[in-house]
């Protein structure tokens, strides 16, 4: 993609480049879910006054003048138990329970386009490239994809926009190379791009955030 990406030393007060323009005191930085979730994971375990509880399941909730009361379940131990405080947050996602509950509904466009995303292990790819990029976008005769770098070394995640039953040959087109180039894929995931939001984003004391409100992929593809 066109222009220099400012690193973080210079982010705050680069003028120039093609993400240097947005009107907030927080610049965008571009770092991977896979490495900033576990930061975000050891900030929010280190704040005093909060519990995280993993492998837990809210099944049921109800609310009160006072509060909320939700049934979850341990699943490792496969037991109920109950939580009690002031709020909920429902963060669960395009498929929110949250959302069903409360009787919201989504509108818009269900379907905007289909995806076919695969996460792959191509140590020799990044030796080929021209030049350093975090984002490529790449359109030919034959298919149209975008390639992000995840380590910036050899993990890439590659957008198929045109999606084929051969994953291999599209995965080929896309990054230009023949069958004798050797890659791993580490996962992969078809997906239907949506453009919907919810009717309301609260029912007194339960409240919607994220994808359980709103259904969004900010792609040059769904524009």
């Amino acid at each position: 993609m066109g222009g220099s990406i400012p690193c973080r030393a210079e982010r705050y007060g680069a003028k120039d480049g093609p993400d240097t323009w947005w009107p907030t005191p927080e610049p965008p930085h571009h770092i991977n879910q896979i490495y900033l979730e576990p930061v975000l994971f050891a900030s929010a375990a280190a704040t005093a006054g909060l519990r995280i509880l993993n492998r837990t399941r809210v099944s049921d909730f109800e609310q009160d003048e006072d509060g909320v009361l939700a049934i979850a379940e341990d699943l490792g131990l496969n037991e109920d138990f109950q939580i009690r405080a002031r709020y909920l947050v429902g963060c669960d996602g395009a498929h929110s329970d949250t959302r069903h509950r409360i009787g919201a509904r989504l509108s818009g466009d269900a379907t905007v386009i289909q995806v076919q995303s695969t996460h792959i292990d191509a140590p020799d790819l990044l030796g080929m490239m021209p030049s350093r990029a975090w984002a490529v976008d790449c359109l030919n005769s034959r298919g149209w994809g975008l390639v992000f770098a995840i380590d910036g070394r050899h993990q890439w995640l590659i957008h198929n926009f045109l999606p084929t039953v051969d994953r291999d040959r599209s995965l080929r087109e896309i990054l230009g190379v023949g069958s004798s180039f050797a890659f791993k894929i580490i996962g992969q995931e078809d997906w239907t791009g949506r453009r919907m939001i919810a009717d309301r984003f609260r029912d007194r004391r339960i409240f919607l955030c994220g994808d359980a409100a709103h259904i969004w992929v900010p792609s040059p593809a769904m524009e």
